[in-house]
């Protein structure tokens, strides 16, 4: 027999250690970006103490430079990245990259968005108004007036670098490390009326923000100190790697190389966008994706087909096995499944390209073997030394009448190492 804990008084939490915390402002090298000319925002971020990713924040001004035309965000601020590296000082090549950032940024958020980060997003970065009656997601984003309308915006980045699966601050002593974010063009960030082809933007007063923790236990430090300069210290996250195919039209089989090699590959998702509205001004470049044409889709890794026996895809009469797919691909470390209020079953069989029925449905394989378990890492697939190649094959009905874009995310498992002379190796 067992008391309640309501009863149980010797129960209680245990005294932080004594420390002061700060919100540190990183800026840009730069005050102001264009869009379609200086394009790559660069912020060095430095600290004297540990820093606290997840709570930091990417905070940015973007002023629409048309005199004639309006302009709204395609999702949210996240529209206007293109890519986003992230090198360490003193260490070789970048420790991170990935490509077309904000297509993977916005549709992790969709899958993985609840109401009330709904109604966070709309007052934070610039989402989309709020749908009162029912409350749901739209890709229209904050509008910015003709001849200079301006807002300020903030963002999380979903870098693993940044985002240790279990929360883990940045090490102190941590050498200087830089985010270099380049812009996507204003045909890909904005939806604006056709006729504004010349369109561009503006960004301004780009900034990161992080809380940074400084630990005043003498004790404590000299401990961190001593273990500093005899063992490594590392952190995990998840990373997104990106492969580009482009389809051909009409009613055929279709295969795609993608072969990404990783310790443990989580998932593949496959975003179909249709190519003209890519580069049509009017379009939700980045949100707007669709199941066009597919019939049945199957990936084949390491020689095996998965799933084996490849997922059928009929609009409004047999989306489910790909919807499931799709939300354990797209779910968070330790959950089975994306927990999402905005991807109902009618905006994933869309195939429109703007406004508020754009489509978001894609082709997936989930990878993990224990994904319930928040505790274990590198739990994907290793598709590090097999030498098969890794592709997607797709069977297109003859409603296939468009060239697509199709963008792989290939997300997977990543340790960044940070050695006594203050080297930082990414393993991946």
């Amino acid at each position: 027999m067992s008391l309640p804990e309501s009863m149980q008084y010797n129960l209680g939490g245990q005294a932080s250690v004594p420390a002061r915390t700060r919100l540190a402002r990183f800026d840009s090298t730069n005050t102001s970006y264009v869009s379609e000319s200086n394009n790559k925002i660069i912020i060095p971020v430095s600290a004297d103490g540990f820093i606290s990713t997840a709570d930091s924040y990417l905070y940015m001004t973007i002023t629409n430079n048309s005199t004639t035309q309006p302009a709204t965000l395609d999702g949210n601020i996240a529209c206007v990245i293109n890519k986003i590296e992230i090198s360490v000082q003193g260490s070789s090549g970048k420790v991170e990259t990935m490509d077309r950032y904000s297509v993977y940024h916005l549709y992790d958020q969709l899958w993985n968005m609840s109401s009330e980060e709904l109604t966070f997003l709309n007052a934070t970065a610039g989402g989309c108004v709020i749908q009162e009656s029912p409350l749901g997601w739209s890709p229209i984003g904050d509008s910015l007036a003709a001849g200079g309308g301006q807002a300020s915006w903030t963002m999380k980045l979903k870098m693993g670098f940044l985002n240790d699966l279990f929360q883990k601050a940045l090490p102190m002593t941590l050498p200087q490390f830089q985010l270099e974010i380049t812009l996507n063009s204003a045909t890909a960030a904005l939806t604006h009326h056709a006729s504004a082809a010349a369109h561009t933007y503006t960004i301004t007063n780009a900034r990161y923000y992080a809380p940074v923790f400084q630990i005043l236990d003498e004790n404590v430090m000299a401990n961190y100190t001593q273990s500093l300069r005899s063992q490594t210290i590392s952190w995990v996250g998840q990373c997104v790697g990106t492969i580009i195919n482009t389809n051909a039209t009409g009613a055929s089989t279709q295969s795609f190389q993608l072969n990404p090699r990783y310790q443990s590959l989580n998932a593949l998702v496959t975003c179909q966008r249709q190519a003209d509205k890519i580069s049509a001004a009017a379009s939700d470049c980045n949100t707007a994706m669709n199941m066009l044409g597919v019939e049945k889709y199957q990936y084949r890794i390491n020689g095996e087909n998965m799933p084996s026996d490849g997922i059928d895809y009929t609009a409004s009469t047999d989306i489910a096995r790909a919807y499931r797919e799709a939300s354990r691909s797209m779910a968070k470390h330790g959950h089975v499944y994306a927990k999402s209020h905005g991807l109902t079953a009618l905006r994933f069989q869309s195939a429109n390209a703007i406004g508020t029925g754009s489509g978001s449905g894609s082709m997936s394989v989930a990878l993990k073997r224990f994904s319930d378990d928040k505790r274990l890492i590198f739990q994907g697939l290793n598709t590090s030394t097999n030498s098969a190649p890794t592709t997607l094959q797709v069977t297109y009905a003859s409603t296939n009448n468009a060239v697509s874009d199709l963008t792989t995310f290939a997300l997977y498992d990543c340790m960044w190492i940070l050695s006594p002379d203050g080297m930082v190796v990414a393993t991946f």
